[in-house]
């Protein structure tokens, strides 16, 4: 599969946001599609894991939703703000959040991964 993007002066197409349920593919599609189009590739759960040094759901579970929402948002706003070409995706939830949807409408071009529940069970 070949992905092109149009030719723009809009600085919103330097990063695309991958958007959907968990397990809809975002951080699989997201990887290629920026080795497609030459773009950096950002998993934001995965931002998170390595400065914690824990996985998503030990943080959940002994952090707690409410602060990973905020490390979240706070890692969608830094790498959002780079200067460089990127593919960002973010985690199942991100979206929920008003200040991240807010940020993402800013400064990114979103694209929402739209997958059926069999695909999502299969996550």
């Amino acid at each position: 599969m070949e992905y092109t993007l149009p030719e723009t002066n809009n600085k919103k197409t330097d990063t695309i946001v991958l958007v959907g349920m968990m397990g809809a593919g975002k951080t699989t599609y997201g990887r290629k599609l920026a080795k497609n189009i030459g773009y950096d590739f950002y998993d934001i759960d995965q931002e998170i894991e390595g400065d914690i040094g824990h996985a998503v759901s030990w943080i959940f579970e002994n952090i707690g939703e409410k602060e990973f929402r905020k490390m979240e948002e706070t890692k969608i706003r830094e790498i959002t703000s780079l200067d460089s070409k990127k593919v960002v995706a973010l985690g199942g939830g991100a979206f929920l959040n008003d200040n991240s949807r807010q940020l993402i409408k800013e400064r990114a071009f979103s694209i929402w991964l739209k997958a059926d529940a069999e695909t999502i069970l299969k996550g």
